[in-house]
């Protein structure tokens, strides 16, 4: 059985091992976030070794399994350049497959559905939780005549936040400050992978400081925002910014509300929902639902 490395440790890390491990031995997990390099995941009674990319090439193994949605084109011809990875060794198969690949393809179809019912909406595009943009860049691709605000800490997630989340058990205690930090990912890296940068504005920042007092979006009306904060904190801040900032068919995408790492977005969601006495929906990949005000 040949030897196999996971390059992420989330969600879809585990869900890749789980399809992988009667053709794989798998042998550790990698990982860009930093936070997470020489500690450990327990899964099925076995624990394995989180790495640093850095160390993948040190190990005896004999294929690297892509384990995020996150990972495109750009991404893999970073492991061979930098990390000097084998091309024939990378396997990208088990993103595209059963519930993994559905909820990628369904959130693609989803945004790709909304651009054409927002055609005649008028109103600016937000994200709240970008990371490295490749969900960001689908929406400066599908509405591209739209001023898109992008905000983030850019530094991962903040102490603030994680305090909440562990305080009330929306999250597991590795989940620590720090986590999804960019580990080297600028904001001209993000800006490259955008097929209109002419027509982003980055918010670095704690949010919502990083929006409050900001005179142009003072007069903001937004015609669709994707809220992908993960953690409780921010994702109600979201709401509570943006949902009275939406114009009438105006649209809020929320990520991680069926999420069983990230429980604190969805409670967010339904804390301000029915505080407010506002519907929503599920998108139909298995992790998101969708406001729309009227």
């Amino acid at each position: 059985m040949q030897k196999a490395i996971i390059y992420g440790s989330g969600d879809t890390g585990r869900r890749v091992y789980e399809l992988c491990r009667e053709k794989y031995e798998v042998i550790a997990f990698t990982d860009s976030n930093a936070v997470k390099w020489n500690t450990h995941l327990e899964l099925d009674g076995a624990v394995f070794p989180i790495l640093p990319p850095s160390e993948i090439n040190s190990s005896d193994y004999d294929k690297l399994l892509l384990g995020s949605l996150l990972m495109d084109g750009q991404f893999i011809n970073r492991l061979t350049k930098e990390f000097l990875v084998p091309p024939t060794k990378i396997v990208d198969e088990y993103i595209g497959r059963g519930h993994i690949g559905f909820t990628k393809a369904a959130r693609e179809t989803f945004l790709r559905r909304e651009a054409e019912l927002l055609q005649n909406v008028e109103g600016s595009i937000a994200e709240g939780g970008v990371y490295t943009g490749e969900f960001a860049a689908l929406i400066n691709e599908v509405l591209p005549d739209r001023q898109f605000h992008l905000f983030d800490t850019f530094e991962g997630f903040d102490a603030r936040d994680v305090a909440t989340e562990q305080e009330q058990g929306y999250s597991k205690p590795n989940y620590t400050a720090g986590y999804f930090s960019n580990n080297g990912f600028t904001l001209d890296d993000l800006l490259a992978k955008m097929p209109h940068p002419e027509k982003i504005t980055i918010h670095k920042g704690y949010f919502p400081d990083s929006a409050i007092g900001d005179k142009q979006l003072d007069s903001e009306k937004f015609a669709f925002v994707n809220l992908d904060f993960d953690l409780y904190n921010p994702i109600l801040a979201g709401l509570e910014y943006f949902y009275p900032k939406m114009v009438n068919g105006g649209v809020i995408l929320v990520h991680d509300y069926f999420g069983e790492v990230f429980k604190g977005s969805g409670q967010a969601v339904r804390d301000y929902c029915s505080q407010n006495n506002i519907p929503y929906t599920a998108v139909g990949d298995e992790l998101s639902i969708v406001i729309v005000k009227r």
